[in-house]
């Protein structure tokens, strides 16, 4: 070398600039040895428009391992230092492109080393600790959600701890980072509304070219969710504590929650105090939740969800639930479609058996069982509006023991198969369809006076067409303005078609 040189320095200036660092600095105080190579910091303090900077021992190199950039090794003090966009504007880029396009905004507490373009062997690696209180977290300089706690910044990873990410909106998640499958699986759930995450640990490793994996150990809470494409289900709050591991490269991931549901509407019907377990097996790509609990207007329901998410296939459901105790006067009443006068009273107990896809009702397929016990109605109930067209007087005070029902489900279609109302005097038998979506009604009833005989030997007799005193009702129309006819046989000559 030509000439070789080391000089101690001291510095105090009302402004400085390093070209490296575009911030502008002022009350700068620092003092440093400077050779030809490097520049050795033993204190450096500043004040720029982000906040105060404070640096310990030091250094700078004028060429790092890449030759054509300077290298760096700090010990960085920063307290309240704004991360704005023109403080990611000059950070390095290689730490820049390791997060991809998400980043922190606002002030922050930044205590640790930042080692830029320099071998392990000098510096070692990056080790930052980062505190954020409330600051915007952003993907493509959009804010995702608000963001406290501590962050751990290492070569490779972001550490969190006691890490909360605030008011994330669902709509807003980066799908184009995903992966297809996972992306179109996000497509087909289609969830809106709010969730806050807080990670009592957890990780998210990076590599040249931005995020790869993350495992995290979190508490989830909703509010105020909905899911499909019709908004199916609706208004959920609740959290959820789990374990999650996704990554961004395969798309797999793995996830084991506990989840307690305070409330939600599934196509205007109530569901309340919901808790379960949540499995996904990334080997079948399916979710699955056995043994969970729920109240449905005031009776208790239990049963199993299993949700397929094969990539290349529409997302769906199959539901088993059984219920008992349900309040049918609560349950008529959901939506405020029933006035009162139309009101029913009675417990219900039963079982529903579901699958369809996801967010598309009109592909729903199963079946629904019940019986109800102690059934009053309305006058102007469908059932009041049946008890009068048979002549019954005051069909308010008119109790049915029992009603059964079997019925099959095809979309928004409900097909009776059979139902069967027992009361005092009068008993009803029949089968019959409603469209939920139409509104539309279509049912066909008989009746008989219980003193005939007993229920076996008259379903006799009628299927044979050897009956007497007999009602025949017909019931169509629409659901909000059913119209009953309604027809006395005194003597029935041929079978009824509904008994055949």
């Amino acid at each position: 070398r030509f000439l070789d040189y080391s000089a101690e320095i001291e510095v105090k200036a009302a402004a400085f600039r390093l070209d490296e660092f575009p911030l502008p600095m002022t009350d700068v105080e620092l003092a440093a040895t400077v050779t030809e190579e490097s520049v050795q910091l033993d204190s450096f303090r500043a004040q720029t428009e982000s906040g105060p900077i404070h640096i310990g021992a030091s250094q700078l190199w004028s060429q790092g391992a890449d030759p054509n950039r300077p290298g760096i090794c700090l010990a960085l003090d920063l307290k309240g230092f704004d991360l704005s966009e023109t403080f990611w504007n000059a950070i390095d880029q290689d730490a820049r492109q390791k997060l991809g396009k998400l980043g922190i905004r606002g002030p922050v507490d930044v205590t640790g080393q930042l080692a830029v373009n320099v071998p392990k062997a000098v510096c070692g690696t990056n080790d930052l600790v980062i505190d954020c209180s409330n600051n915007p977290l952003t993907w493509n300089d959009r804010v995702l959600a608000q963001a406290s706690g501590r962050l751990h910044v290492q070569d490779d990873r972001l550490i969190f701890s006691g890490f909360q990410v605030a008011d994330i909106s669902l709509e807003s998640i980066p799908r184009k980072r995903l992966s297809k499958k996972a992306a179109r699986a996000l497509t087909q759930i289609n969830p809106k509304g709010k969730v806050s995450v807080y990670l009592d640990d957890g990780f998210l490793k990076t590599g040249s070219d931005g995020p790869e994996r993350i495992d995290i150990r979190a508490k989830v809470s909703a509010e105020e969710l909905s899911f499909g494409q019709t908004d199916g289900v609706s208004g959920l709050n609740g959290e959820c504590q789990a374990d999650f591991i996704f990554d961004f490269e395969t798309g797999r991931w793995q996830t084991r929650a506990r989840y307690d549901i305070d409330r939600f509407l599934y196509h205007d019907r109530l569901i309340t105090d919901l808790s379960g377990d949540l499995v996904f097996d990334p080997n079948t790509m399916q979710l699955k939740s056995d043994g969970f609990t729920a109240v449905f207007y005031d009776g208790d329901a239990f049963g199993n969800l299993k949700v397929n998410l094969q990539p290349d296939e529409v997302s769906r459901y199959e539901l088993e639930l059984n219920y008992d105790g349900v309040d049918v006067q609560m349950l008529s009443a959901a939506g405020g479609k029933t006035p009162s006068q139309q009101a029913l009273q009675g417990l219900a107990i039963g079982r529903l058996a579901l699958e369809g896809d996801i967010g598309d009702f009109s592909t729903s397929r199963g079946t629904f069982t019940t019986t109800v016990a102690d059934m009053k109605m309305g006058q102007q109930s469908l059932l009041g509006k049946i008890l009068t067209a048979v002549q019954l007087k005051r069909p308010e005070n008119f109790v049915f023991s029992e009603i059964d029902i079997n019925a099959a489900i095809l979309g928004p279609e409900l097909i009776f198969d059979r139902i069967r109302m027992l009361g005092n005097p009068l008993v009803f038998y029949g089968q019959g369809k409603v469209n939920f979506k139409s509104r539309q009604i279509k049912m066909e009833l008989a009746s008989w006076d219980q003193k005939l005989g007993d229920e076996k030997t008259i379903l006799d007799t009628l299927a044979r067409g050897i009956s007497s005193a007999l009602w025949k009702v017909e019931i169509h129309g629409t659901l909000d303005e059913p119209e009953v006819d309604a027809v006395y046989l005194s003597v029935l000559k041929q079978p009824l078609d509904i008994f055949k």
